[in-house]
């Protein structure tokens, strides 16, 4: 539970043996604490202090995260006004940054109260900005270097207060000359941080990240679904060390998507760096498990009620290829649109865009009144109605004429898997399933390594999965019952 008494928290630790891409000499906590905004403007807290440098500190980063709080008096200060702070190394002020995050495509939505707001460095169920702010060009190895953290004055008050976290980090020299990782998968993915854009079928997105102290200027990579044949693509561009970039990786066709009916498992794996292997292939792989996007049999009806404030917002539909086939942007006040829409079969994307960034319908903004969308099927029925308190924009994937199947256990059938990781010996327990249960193991490739085969009568049961044969890496268990499957990544140390 959080100091509010508002939010519930679920903090999970991952712990990755290897090598990183450079090791940490020392890491030390310079400020934490809560502090008045006149206070950190009139440089009565936070002043500098000394910190020394270590002899072999190969990079020196001043890492920061600030959130503001409160707010009433001149500028809705602090929680609601943007402010510029800053670094100073040795007197001279050498990085600023203003200090504002913007909340309208919240991962977490609708929410209640004023969600849609921007704030000071951070919105309600969303991480708060960090930055790390290299200032190894500033100062001297095994030296003693001061540093100041302050911002803005602001004249006509001063109100509201800061949270304040700033950390020392000194790091040793890159441990790979060419290096690079997939660091994230940010769609197919069913993690809820990213439901905002997924499920998907159109192209894939992954973020890459330089680890070696070489510049990359090519990347190629390879991805798949479950068994399913390896698409490549090689990203072309120039990446600094540490830098990350998001890569969307095109696919042939609907086809790509095909192999879910065998797992719902996404791989994405870098194979050469600069045209060639890297240092350091432990860290080129990553997967995802995802959720399948809706279809929607035959044509379809847009239904779509303007607000009061219709000039802020757009609708479109894309085909897979981008294209518009359908668009309203030009809709009159508290008008009703129903627009029919013929579909070949394929993957869609419906977007609407709001520049109010307050949807069609917000409680603070009553003067807009409340429009509604809803897409409804050909002879009746509605297939799908938004909330109409969506921020800045709806980005919703649907099929026609084909569904991508992702198989899932029914509600009433549960499974876990543990320890997870650990060195060999698993336990697969299962609630709800009688009968005939298949254990299939698939290693990062999709091929399938190890079956299980055995029968329960028991409506809990504990089943072991002795994989201490296996190498150690990422693996994909797949537990089947009857028509339902339930997977789950496993990892072997």
């Amino acid at each position: 539970m959080a100091g509010n008494q508002q939010e519930l928290i679920d903090l999970k630790f991952l712990y990755i043996k290897g090598t990183p891409p450079r090791e940490v000499k020392q890491f030390e906590t310079i400020w934490d604490g809560r502090f008045q905004h006149s206070d950190i403007a009139n440089d009565n807290v936070l002043k500098p202090v000394d910190k020394t440098i270590l002899p072999d500190a190969d990079q020196v980063v001043v890492r920061t995260r600030t959130t503001g709080h409160w707010f009433g008096g001149f500028q809705n200060c602090a929680e609601f006004c943007p402010k510029t702070h800053h670094i100073k190394v040795n007197g001279t002020q050498t990085h600023s940054w203003l200090n504002w995050k913007e909340c309208s495509k919240n991962p977490v939505q609708p929410q209640g109260g004023t969600w849609v707001y921007d704030r000071a460095g951070w919105c309600p169920g969303d991480f708060a900005d960090t930055y790390d702010h290299d200032i190894t060009s500033y100062i001297t190895p095994n030296s003693t270097t001061s540093i100041d953290y302050g911002m803005e004055t602001t004249a006509g008050g001063m109100e509201g207060n800061y949270i304040v976290s700033v950390q020392l980090l000194q790091y040793g020299p890159p441990n790979f000359e060419t290096d690079a990782r997939v660091e994230d998968i940010l769609a197919p993915n069913d993690w809820e941080f990213y439901q905002h854009f997924n499920p998907i079928c159109n192209a894939p997105k992954i973020k890459i990240r330089n680890t070696g102290a070489n510049e990359v200027s090519s990347v190629k990579i390879g991805y798949w679904v479950c068994g399913g044949p390896i698409e490549f693509y090689t990203w072309t561009g120039s990446l600094s060390f540490m830098d990350t970039i998001s890569v969307e990786l095109p696919i042939p066709d609907q086809s790509f998507w095909d192999h879910t009916n065998y797992c719902n498992l996404f791989h994405a794996e870098i194979f050469e760096v600069n045209g060639s292997p890297d240092d350091y292939p432990s860290n080129n792989h990553q997967q995802t498990t995802f959720d399948s996007p809706p279809s929607i049999p035959g044509d379809l009806i847009i239904w779509y009620r303007s607000n009061n404030s219709p000039n802020e917002n757009d609708l479109y539909l894309y085909d897979d290829q981008g294209n518009i086939i359908y668009e309203n942007t030009a809709a009159s006040a508290s008008t009703w649109y129903k627009d029919t829409v013929a579909l070949s079969p394929g993957c869609y994307k419906l977007v609407m865009t709001d520049l109010g960034e307050d949807g069609l319908s917000f409680f603070a903004n009553p003067n807009q009144g409340s429009g509604s969308l809803r897409i409804r099927k050909m002879g009746g029925g509605t297939h799908k109605i938004f909330n109409p308190n969506f921020g800045s924009e709806i980005i919703y994937y649907f099929t026609s004429g084909y569904t991508v199947n992702t198989e899932e256990l029914g509600e009433e059938i549960d499974a876990k898997l543990y320890p997870n990781p650990n060195d060999g010996l698993f336990t697969v327990e299962t609630e709800g399933i009688l009968g005939p249960i298949e254990l299939e193991v698939y290693n990062n490739l999709g091929a399938q390594i190890k079956k299980v085969n055995y029968t329960t009568a028991d409506i809990a049961h504990q089943q072991q999965l002795d994989l201490s044969n296996l190498p150690r890496g990422s693996y994909t268990l797949r537990i089947v019952h009857q028509q339902y499957a339930k997977v789950l990544p496993l990892i072997k140390l």
